[in-house]
């Protein structure tokens, strides 16, 4: 049993490692249009709970299950072997007990589901309200928020005692049946006992066996419902492989120049209003470039064209005269340096949040980039200096102080 668990657990998560890994992969090559159709929350949820319903089947479940229909197909076939009309006997509970298991199982994909989307929106609200806690107190919005996550608990506490309601007969009845031999068993035996067909020691074998018999099948079919939600698991997974991808070359076109080319470009945001139509410009490499516009004009909307977040709805645009979608995703990451508006920093030190831009940096190089976008002295201010934990997201720093940090990181990785 020990070797079967370690070997089950293993095989689990590497699963769980591969299928982790290639979505991850697959979420680099999608635009920014189909990440933001979900929350963070929700792909936290994805990547996380959702993923690790894939360990209870494979490490508990199958070898669980196998052991538990071996067991009682083997003391069946003894029952059978000592007498036939026990063995016979001892199978009139199972069609109803196997009926009342299938009614319990009906619809329960769609269940599921329910169950799977109440729990991702109340995971949202909670991670919304967590981080939106700042702009809560400054407003004092603290009771329509927090009334809000209540309702996403309520939904959730909900669909579950909904989902068990409606399941709770059939599975109470298929519990108490299952196991209801003896009540044919029994009698059936002390029949052949009375006109000598069978012997004493033979009929108490029968009994036991008969008793023993379906502990085991229950154990296995109160895992049916693991396994059901293992398909619900796997059509998700389905699905994010499925998106779109940013439509992107294999990088063999040899880029000679960096002057960046805008022709006829149009761009819409998930098919809605035009953000620009047949927007043409060229920016010239070692040339600064200033593009200025009214609020919402589309100048961010340009820079993560540029970056590769999205796919252009029409027209072309080109670094040193190659297509963008003839350059792959890793050179057109390698060859653009996007600075957001709304800069992430990791829960990390400022070495190792500058390091993501350039993990050979030296730290005379780290310390460089940091003079350069005027964020040297501010770190030397604090208390561990370059190694100091600077929070999630950068909360421990201003918002100045986040975008000098993340301006240094730009600078570094070229």
């Amino acid at each position: 049993h020990e070797i079967s668990t370690l070997i089950s657990h293993n095989l689990a998560f590497r699963i769980i490692e591969d299928e982790r890994k290639k979505l991850v992969r697959k979420i680099n090559r999608l635009s920014m249009g189909e990440i933001e159709k979900r929350s963070s929350g929700e792909w936290t949820q994805f990547m996380v709970e959702t993923l690790n319903k894939i360990e209870q089947p494979i490490a508990h479940v199958i070898p669980e299950v196998i052991a538990n229909l071996i067991i009682p197909i083997a003391l069946v076939v003894i029952i059978f072997i000592m007498d036939w009309r026990i063995g016979i006997a001892n199978l009139i509970t199972l069609p109803l007990g196997v009926l009342f298991s299938i009614l319990m199982m009906g619809g329960y994909e769609e269940k599921s589901r329910n169950y799977q989307e109440a729990a991702k929106n109340m995971n949202t609200t909670a991670v919304e309200y967590i981080r939106g806690i700042q702009v809560i107190k400054a407003f004092n919005k603290s009771a329509s928020s927090y009334g809000k996550f209540v309702d996403a608990v309520n939904s959730n506490r909900d669909s579950m005692l909904n989902w068990y309601l409606s399941v709770c007969f059939y599975m109470t009845a298929a519990m108490e049946v299952l196991p209801s031999t003896l009540l044919f068993v029994l009698p059936t035996s002390l029949y052949l006992y009375m006109n000598g067909s069978i012997e004493v020691g033979n009929l108490i074998m029968c009994v036991l066996l008969s008793y023993a018999c379906y502990k085991p099948l229950i154990k296995a079919m109160s895992h049916m419902d693991t396994m059901a939600n293992v398909r619900v698991v796997i059509d998700e997974i389905k699905n994010v492989m499925e998106l779109p991808e940013l439509e992107r070359g294999n990088g063999e076109e040899k880029i000679r120049s960096y002057d960046i080319n805008f022709e006829n470009v149009c761009f819409a945001y998930n098919d809605k209003k035009k953000v620009f139509d047949n927007l043409s410009f060229s920016a010239k490499e070692n040339k600064l470039t200033a593009i200025v516009g009214y609020s919402g004009g589309g100048k961010s909307t340009i820079a993560k064209l540029i970056a590769g977040y999205w796919n252009i709805n029409k027209g072309k645009i080109s670094i040193g005269n190659v297509n963008l979608k003839d350059v792959s995703l890793e050179k057109n990451m390698e060859l653009v340096t996007y600075v957001s508006q709304e800069n992430y920093l990791f829960r990390k030190s400022i070495i190792d949040n500058m390091r993501m831009a350039n993990q050979n940096a030296s730290i005379e190089e780290i310390k460089d980039a940091c003079k350069k976008a005027s964020c040297h002295d501010f770190i030397m201010s604090l208390p561990n200096g370059y190694e100091t934990i600077i929070g999630e997201s950068g909360s421990n720093l201003s918002g100045g102080e986040r975008q000098r940090l993340t301006i240094a990181r730009a600078l570094l990785k070229d």
